[in-house]
């Protein structure tokens, strides 16, 4: 009976001791320890999110939010040059000069270019055309205007973009011909204009020696690409039957002759202060005659010049800037390889920094919701309402002012997997056990749990592997 009293004195105890523990606040290291495992998952879901796209809204978002809050409180307008300049062909000129025709009349177009070349003592060092000039799908008189256009103007360098595609057989060969004969021109180098945009909209560009702003670079010093990496006219000049391919569809050719490969790589990030150090203008059309705004000729002497279109609704995209034609996003581009590059966290240091930082925020979400519990004042609720979006509008501008000061970008990521995890763990009691005997469809929900969770961690480790592989394939 002695036995069986202590039994029941001991038991009572450790009830006793076991209440005090639940009602007992938790340590902070507790609450980080126990989220650790959390912290785990919500960092690789957020690899996997910013893998696929999937945070580009907020991305936006948050460079938006940059620019407009630091744009005016730049810290001396003195700082700011013009990098290149940007001549463009608005809407008026291509309804009343051009009549809205597609592609664009070619005479009355080396009208216009007449304006930013003919004058020799004006010209530019280099000039870059985003408009496609290849001979339209019906062959006219007007197929060789532009060889013997440009050959006039040896000494400048000109830098044209690959054709557009097409479906005919007959103009894709027509086009492949033209490359292969204006790549006969000394001054003439192609690049593929194409940008890295998500549903329309852009804040990256293709680190690619091919691609459009990079040649443009090159052809500014007159230098060859980087690493011995070939020229579109070098492949062309070495096999013509990759003009054909390259009017096909570029993304169908070797991902090697654009730089990089399209389908994978998101791009690096633009620096938006291109808009405070790139000139912009359009040709003017008064009294029937196009001219170059006065004064602005002088600008463009021994500059780069980008001349594209700024008409129309299918070369507009969506940037932290409002919406930018093409042309400008091109300069833009050129502006941030032009040693204005942002520096940005690869994906496995912001993996590490996730799985260390969450826990911690996390455990101030569970701290704030412990405080409600525990006091139910006015005060505990109007935290609980405030904590989140402060701390989120507080990153925001954070972020947006290391970037627009200091060219670094801290990712959105780190934002979305702080919010994630107070919502998947943060605020979870740490000492709720899981109910291990539960089945789903025969199978223990332990093992499904497990199964989800190990594929989403081994998901994003083989992700950030190939990023350490192959720095272009992420």
């Amino acid at each position: 009976m002695k036995f069986f009293r202590i039994l029941a004195v001991l038991k009572a105890s450790y009830s006793r001791l076991k209440e005090k523990r639940l009602n007992a606040p938790e340590s902070f290291l507790t609450i980080a320890l126990h989220d650790l495992k959390a912290a785990f998952f919500i960092a690789s879901s957020v690899v996997i999110i910013s893998h696929f796209h999937f945070n580009f809204d907020i991305e936006l978002d948050a460079i938006k939010l940059a620019t407009s809050v630091f744009q005016d409180l730049r810290r001396d307008d003195s700082e700011a040059s013009n990098t290149a300049n940007v001549i463009a062909i608005d809407n008026r000129l291509y309804e009343s000069y051009f009549n809205q025709s597609s592609p664009l009349e070619r005479n009355k177009l080396t009208q216009i270019l007449d304006l930013i070349l003919k004058e020799e003592s004006n010209r530019p060092k280099v000039l870059a055309i985003d408009i496609d000039l290849s001979p339209s799908p019906v062959p006219d008189a007007s197929v060789d205007i532009f060889y013997d256009y440009f050959k006039q103007f040896k000494n400048t360098p000109i830098v044209l973009i690959t054709p557009q595609k097409v479906v005919s057989g007959v103009a894709t060969q027509t086009k492949a011909d033209w490359l292969i004969k204006m790549c006969e021109l000394p001054n003439i180098r192609f690049a593929f204009p194409y940008l890295p945009s998500v549903d329309n909209g852009v804040v990256h560009y293709w680190d690619a020696h091919n691609s459009f702003a990079y040649q443009v670079r090159a052809a500014t010093y007159d230098a060859p690409n980087p690493s011995g990496q070939r020229t579109i006219c070098d492949h062309i000049q070495q096999d013509p039957s990759t003009a054909r391919r390259m009017v096909n569809n570029f993304y169908d050719t070797d991902p090697g002759i654009f730089g990089v490969d399209p389908e994978h790589d998101q791009g690096k990030l633009l620096n938006y202060k291109f808009i405070e150090n790139i000139g912009f203008t359009a040709i003017k059309y008064e009294r029937e005659t196009p001219h170059i705004p006065e004064g602005y000729a002088a600008k463009i002497r021994d500059s780069v010049v980008f001349f594209g279109g700024n008409y129309g609704l299918s070369d507009i995209y969506e940037t932290p800037m409002g919406n930018l034609p093409g042309i400008y996003l091109h300069a833009g581009t050129y502006f941030t390889i032009h040693g204005n590059k942002v520096n940005e966290l690869v994906h496995i240091a912001q993996y590490v920094i996730e799985i260390l930082i969450t826990p911690l925020l996390g455990s101030i979400f569970y701290f704030a919701a412990a405080y409600y519990r525990k006091t139910h004042s006015l005060a505990a609720i109007v935290l609980n309402l405030v904590l989140h979006p402060l701390i989120f509008i507080s990153y925001m501008l954070l972020s947006g002012f290391i970037l627009y000061y200091f060219n670094f970008w801290l990712s959105v990521s780190f934002i979305i997997g702080m919010e994630l995890h107070a919502i998947i763990s943060g605020l979870e009691e740490p000492h709720v056990a899981i109910d291990k005997n539960r089945k789903l469809l025969g199978i223990p929900e332990s093992y499904i749990k497990n199964a989800f969770y190990f594929s989403i961690i081994g998901w994003s480790w083989f992700i950030l592997a190939q990023e350490v592989i192959s720095p272009h394939t992420t």
